[in-house]
């Protein structure tokens, strides 16, 4: 499965499987009626994600809705990781409203942002950025959380944080630059310990189906592996806007370094 971005937030939930409507062929064949009876026997499964906890209950409600129960709520919510939601900022209480936000480097996404702004944008991009005095945040949950409540008004933030704030009716707008969008996949999988293998599988089966992409891009602003896209984000043109990959090696070799670089640069102290 493909996200656009990862965050901070990590969730444990554990969730019941809605499974009796699902058809011995469903219509995209997301289970043999073999897995679908022994997922069935199973009943729940536990999904450990480094996303948000709410993205992921909408998933899951998304897909207990699929399988034919559609009067349920078979979801049942984990407990996310603490984390804090201060912020860390530099410079004077004037003008913080305008003033451009930046959170630190502390996950993949943000790693990945970096990359792109020292490798695409230039060597100078970071300082000349640093020199506006932006506030910092731990993670981009408060930072998009800020920028709803007009604390901030402008920052670098995941699409799939703020689009379903958008979609609420929060005043945002979202702009794709044109030097290319950062993006940072990752994978999901079955470990070879998993206590519900089959109810996993099925599940994952669904989260692959085109069905279960369209969901994870209308609903929540992600980009897909699948080689034929079924659509796009919402103001995502992918005839224009250009996705910006980080290449493997480097995103491994390049990290102490230019992490340091980059706390030196902002003055960013844990």
């Amino acid at each position: 499965m493909s996200r656009t971005f990862i965050s901070a937030i990590v969730g444990v939930t554990s969730f019941g499987l809605a499974l009796a409507g699902v058809p011995a062929q469903a219509d995209e064949n997301i289970g043999s009626p073999e897995l679908i009876a022994a997922a069935k026997a199973e009943g729940k499964m536990i999904l450990y994600t480094a996303n948000f906890a709410e993205v992921e209950q909408d998933v899951i409600k998304e897909f207990n809705r699929f399988s034919g129960n559609q009067g349920r709520d078979g979801a049942r919510a984990g407990r996310p990781a603490d984390h804090p939601c201060e912020d860390r900022s530099r410079g004077g209480q004037a003008d913080r409203r305008h003033r451009r936000s930046f959170r630190p480097r502390t996950d993949a996404a943000t790693w990945t942002r970096i990359m792109f702004e020292r490798q695409v944008l230039g060597e100078d991009y970071w300082a000349k950025q640093a020199a506006t005095h932006p506030i910092l945040y731990p993670s981009g949950a408060p930072m998009s959380d800020a920028l709803v409540r007009g604390e901030i008004g402008l920052g670098p933030l995941l699409y799939n944080a703020v689009y379903p704030k958008q979609k609420d009716g929060a005043p945002l707008k979202v702009v794709f630059p044109p030097e290319g969008v950062p993006a940072n996949p990752y994978a999901t999988g079955i470990p070879k310990t998993a206590a519900h293998p089959n109810a996993a599988k099925l599940y994952l089966n669904w989260c692959l189906s085109r069905e279960g992409q369209a969901f994870m891009i209308k609903e929540q602003g992600n980009l897909t592996s699948l080689k034929v896209a079924p659509v796009y984000p919402e103001g995502f043109d992918p005839k224009v806007e250009k996705v910006w990959y980080p290449n493997f090696d480097q995103y491994v070799k390049l990290h102490a370094d230019w992490v340091a670089d980059w706390d030196k640069t902002f003055g960013y102290r844990q």
